[in-house]
């Protein structure tokens, strides 16, 4: 796991920052920190390990947790710093050394757990500004008003807990209520009232969500609401979350470079339909192209030649692949589901992941009959030899279109089959059409 740790570490450090720099609120960076629980399978090695989680409500639970924290930019969602432990520890005991790694000129909106005065001063220790909501024991003087509803204060602490926090310190206090909520209380350490307008500090506190919808981001939809991540052992825990990490800032990274391109903010951008099509595009890079290279290949080691000939094969296998496969994937949904695969192309069986294969059948039909044109150089086929080769491909099409109409694992398993049985004949028919000529 830690050859992960580090390469999240020296990427997201870059991409988090240099995104925060080109989304600043009035010279700030600005970023969010907060924590929330990711649950582990349940093994016994995962709960000696991690142990398991506590509820405020049921006491202890009867599954091992991760407690993970972060510090986010909150107008990209790019995680900054991450860093997890057992269930039972402590956020503020993982966010310490995050706020020492903070970079100065920022402000940091927290959660209200970690609304100590501990926690603000030692983010104000390196030119940073603090932001939170007040909890009920912040105790303060008023030493003048700034506006309606702003006051500059003095907020006094109890240094008996702990010796390195100050008796007292000056901070913000900002009254606002928003239609249909009870008044609240933001404390900041923004205290210039003409630089940092109290209006803009309002909208700007509920921005910390953003750090929320990023959590929901990865355990709803890169985790595909699945209760739990997969790894049944600690090490393979701990890669499997910081690889989480290294995706989840991957898919911001590209969102955000979409959202530049677009002169639009990062958070217009859908994660779900990014990770989507990055899924999609994985799918090419990774299983189609690389499948479509024998047909190729066996044509290069025969001739000891590369040009447009080998290059039709492989489209011809290319275009293949989508609707055997994604025929199989139709069948074992459920198994692969479980596995937490998901290899249809619209995320569903549903029509439109039907639409999908019916595009890439068509597709392998036009492809298979274009030698027939002599446009292919050495590799060309009788008229006769493309007719049958279409036909071929029409029974293809045939199950394509029975699956659209009634979606059973019927006429996926008829699709699968008739794909399996093109293919082979394809291959025969192209030798015999070879030996003719």
């Amino acid at each position: 796991a830690e050859p992960l740790r580090e390469l999240f570490a020296c990427t997201a450090r870059s991409w988090a920052i240099s995104s925060a720099e080109r989304h600043r609120w009035r010279g700030l960076m600005v970023l969010g920190l907060d924590g929330t629980g990711l649950r582990i399978p349940d093994s016994p090695d995962n709960r000696e390990a991690f142990g398991l989680a506590n509820s405020a409500r049921a006491g202890t639970c009867s599954y091992p947790l991760v407690q993970v924290v972060a510090l986010m930019a909150l107008r990209s969602h790019l995680l900054l710093d991450f860093d997890f432990a057992r269930g039972y520890t402590s956020e503020n005991v993982l966010a310490e050394p995050m706020i020492e790694r903070a970079p100065s000129n920022s402000l940091i909106i927290v959660d209200r757990g970690f609304a100590y005065h501990g926690t603000f001063r030692h983010i104000a220790q390196g030119r940073r500004h603090w932001l939170a909501r007040t909890r009920k024991e912040h105790r303060w003087t008023v030493i003048r008003k700034l506006g309606d509803g702003d006051d500059l204060v003095e907020v006094q602490t109890s240094s008996a807990q702990n010796p390195k926090v100050p008796p007292a310190y000056v901070a913000r206090a900002i009254r606002y209520q928003r239609k249909g909520f009870r008044p609240q209380v933001l404390l900041t350490s923004l205290v210039d009232a003409e630089r940092y307008p109290a209006d803009e500090i309002v909208e700007l506190y509920h921005e910390r969500w953003e750090i929320e919808l990023a959590y929901d981001e990865i355990k709803t939809d890169t985790l595909q609401q699945f209760e739990a991540i997969r790894s049944k052992t600690p090490e393979r825990v701990r890669q499997e979350v910081w690889g989480l990490a290294i995706a989840y800032n991957l898919v911001r990274r590209e969102m955000e470079s979409v959202a530049a391109h677009l002169r639009l903010p990062p958070t217009r951008i859908s994660f779900r339909g990014a990770l989507r099509r990055i899924r999609e595009a994985f799918i090419w890079a990774a299983v189609a192209i690389p499948g479509a290279i024998p047909f190729m290949l066996g044509w290069v080691a025969a001739t000891d030649d590369f040009s447009i000939e080998p290059g039709m094969l492989f489209l011809i296998q290319f275009f293949w692949q989508f609707p055997h496969f994604w025929a199989i994937a139709w069948l074992q949904y459920d198994e692969y589901k479980k596995a937490g695969f998901n290899l249809m192309p619209m995320g569903q069986k549903n029509k439109k992941a039907v639409v999908q294969i019916i595009i890439y059948t068509v597709c392998l039909i036009i492809v298979s009959v274009i030698p027939v044109l002599k446009l292919t150089g050495n590799f060309y086929i009788y008229p006769i030899t493309a007719i049958i080769v279409a036909l071929l491909g029409g029974v293809m099409l045939f199950y394509a279109v029975k699956l659209y109409k009634n979606q059973t694992n019927i006429e996926a398993r008829q699709l699968m089959l008739s794909s399996v049985l093109y293919i082979t004949l394809i291959q025969v028919i192209y030798v015999v059409d070879k030996f003719l000529h």
